[in-house]
């Protein structure tokens, strides 16, 4: 069997391990001396050993994990960037009057944290829910106005009306 042939030999669900065991120790002549550093192997003196990596080879890879890592964190919680955005301006806005509050209820952080969520929520949602009736009633307003001069007068009257604003 010559060096160029010796890649695969078998495939490795019907070889034995005494066969494998049989086909290292006639191949391993032909690997002795021979450079695989690269993939982490080391032969001496007659078997073959796993090397430590490097230092440089190691933090190199720490370094690609991270990468890694921090691009899948961002792909996690990047729908939701502006609400945690938000909250952190809020909770750094919010936290002068957490910590007064706190010393008003006699040390009790969960009942002025309690407080501060509701009156947060109530004064953020009070203003939505107002804007967002009147905004309906408006258009209901409108769709009754659109389809009341549509039936009098047809798109000419809607077209009149659109000139005169």
């Amino acid at each position: 069997m010559n060096q160029s042939s010796y890649s695969c030999v078998e495939p490795a669900q019907t070889c034995l391990p005494v066969e494998l065991a049989r086909l290292q120790r006639e191949h391993l002549h032909k690997l002795q001396g021979s450079s695989l550093t690269d993939c982490g192997i080391r032969i001496a003196s007659g078997k073959a050993e796993l090397m430590a990596p490097s230092a440089t080879a190691a933090r190199r890879n720490l370094i690609v994990l991270l990468l890694g890592a921090m691009v899948l964190v961002t792909f996690v919680f990047w729908p939701i960037a502006g609400a945690l955005f938000l909250g952190a301006v809020l909770g750094g806005v919010l936290w002068p009057l957490q910590l007064r509050l706190t010393k008003r209820l006699q040390g009790s952080r969960k009942l002025s944290a309690g407080a501060l969520v509701l009156a947060t929520a109530i004064l953020v949602a009070a203003p939505v829910v107002a804007m967002s009736i009147v905004i309906g009633k408006q258009a209901a307003e409108v769709a009754t106005f659109v389809s009341t001069t549509f039936q009098r007068s047809g798109v000419e009257g809607l077209l009149r009306h659109l000139r005169n604003l």
